[in-house]
């Protein structure tokens, strides 16, 4: 199964595999149809991002390559946890802490993601049945990964990060060139225990870690803010304010934990909830929408919209209506 931004929208399922292209975050959000995920675009410049995924009953793999800077944000479904750590590029960060060499991104069940990929980054990860993985960790070392959560869970030693990633990449490779041998209950289940059983022996039960800095959390608590009232008027001396540090404060969080300030970060939020509308190709022309996001000043945000989506918003709009008539002629 190979994707392409003319394609709709892939929901991967259990026993399936494929590559999946993308030219604009909106594509994106339907990746996994069973999940609450919002995608946004940090950086201008060419999209170009591809995914390979694996899926079975039981976990699901993504290889993600980002030729722009992108954030993540929402949550898995419930009983699913998230393992992953970086194979090129930039460090990634997840819930604002920057994910050093040798360091494992987890994610519990029921944890809010927060993830920001770098431009030309590539990153690997699976999500899985929470229990059935926290079973296995007991059996191979007695206690839960996940009592490692609070402690930067580590790899064992740089060799055994290299390890892991190879034998994951080769699991996902073989996966997408024959989607069908995933059909096989036993060889999916295969795939399975292969997976967890390399990552188990990689990583380090004793790792001890790093607690997160306070401007770190501070940044996450106000990014949880920002999408709650994306639709609401907020800047960082009122969220400084409401969270009680110095603005400074707010500042250096944004910079450490998403590469860039909070005002920057709203402004790329709401310049998204612009492109949705307009994708939508809905009432109204661009003046509309753009006011109704709290842009004013329309030449500084035509100028800022093509910066970052690389075409003006009429051109998305025009697209956006084009796409409605013709779904409105085939009803």
């Amino acid at each position: 199964m190979v994707r392409d931004k003319e394609a709709a929208q892939p929901q991967l399922t259990a026993g399936t595999a494929g590559t999946i292209r993308y030219n604009d975050p909106e594509e994106m959000t339907s990746v996994r149809g069973d999940w609450d995920l919002e995608f946004a675009r940090l950086r201008p410049g060419p999209f170009d991002t591809h995914f390979k995924m694996l899926s079975t009953s039981r976990l699901h793999f993504s290889l993600g390559t980002y030729g722009s800077g992108i954030l993540l944000w929402g949550r898995a479904p419930p009983g699913v946890a998230i393992i992953g750590f970086a194979l090129e590029g930039a460090p990634p960060s997840q819930r604002g802490r920057i994910l050093e060499a040798g360091d494992i991104s987890f994610t519990p069940e029921g944890t809010e993601l927060a993830f920001v990929a770098p431009r030309s980054s590539t990153y690997i990860a699976i999500a899985f049945d929470a229990r059935d993985f926290e079973r296995r960790a007991v059996d191979w070392c007695g206690h839960p990964f996940s009592s490692a959560a609070s402690k930067s869970p580590r790899f064992r030693n740089s060799a055994a990060q290299l390890q892991l990633a190879a034998r994951w990449t080769t699991l996902l490779e073989e996966g997408v060139s024959d989607p069908s041998r995933l059909t096989d209950a036993t060889i999916a289940r295969r795939i399975e225990d292969s997976a967890f059983s390399a990552l188990l022996d990689a990583w380090d039960p004793e790792s001890g870690g790093r607690p997160d800095a306070g401007r770190h959390l501070v940044a996450r608590r106000a990014a949880r803010m920002i999408h709650e009232r994306v639709s609401n008027p907020t800047n960082p001396g009122s969220l400084s304010a409401e969270l009680g540090v110095p603005l400074r404060t707010l500042e250096l969080g944004f910079r450490e934990s998403f590469g860039t300030t909070p005002r920057s970060y709203i402004q790329t939020l709401r310049l998204h909830e612009v492109r949705r509308e307009l994708c939508a190709g809905g009432p109204g022309n661009v003046t509309d929408v753009a006011t109704r996001w709290g842009f004013f000043h329309l030449g500084r945000f035509s100028a800022t919209y093509r910066r970052l989506f690389g075409e003006s918003p009429s051109a998305t709009l025009l697209r956006g209506g084009r796409r409605s008539f013709a779904v409105s002629r085939s009803l």
